[in-house]
């Protein structure tokens, strides 16, 4: 298996495992970051942008994963996917101060593949 295929594999289902448990759950989720959603809106908003959002780019991933001709859009996809949260991320903490250690540990992820999406593109996948 190539990197590139293994790397948008590992990224579907990371990201689709994840996207699921927002659709599924997102109380039993946000619960996971001492978050407590308190109305139907706040759920609703949840269950589309992390549950139907993730799921959507986790598909997208696996498309590229399998089929070549998906594999170059899905790896600018992963990489616009991660960079944005770590931006994100980042920017929190230098306003917001420093979160808990788990979504810390999430900063790293998002670098890595990030960085492994820039890697394959710079010439790597065609």
């Amino acid at each position: 298996m190539k990197l590139e295929n293994f790397i948008l594999l590992s990224a579907s289902l990371g990201i689709g495992t994840i996207g699921l448990g927002y659709l599924v759950s997102p109380q039993f989720m946000y619960g996971l970051y001492s978050i407590q959603l308190e109305t139907v809106n706040e759920a609703n908003m949840v269950r589309a942008a992390y549950g139907g959002l993730f799921v959507s780019f986790a598909t997208l991933f696996l498309f590229g994963a399998i089929r070549d001709r998906f594999t170059k859009p899905a790896l600018i996809a992963l990489l616009a996917f991660m960079a944005g949260f770590a931006c994100g991320r980042i920017a929190s903490i230098l306003v917001d101060g420093m979160p808990s250690l788990l979504i810390v540990s999430l900063i790293g992820f998002e670098i890595l593949y990030a960085a492994l999406s820039a890697y394959l593109l710079r010439g790597n996948v065609e």
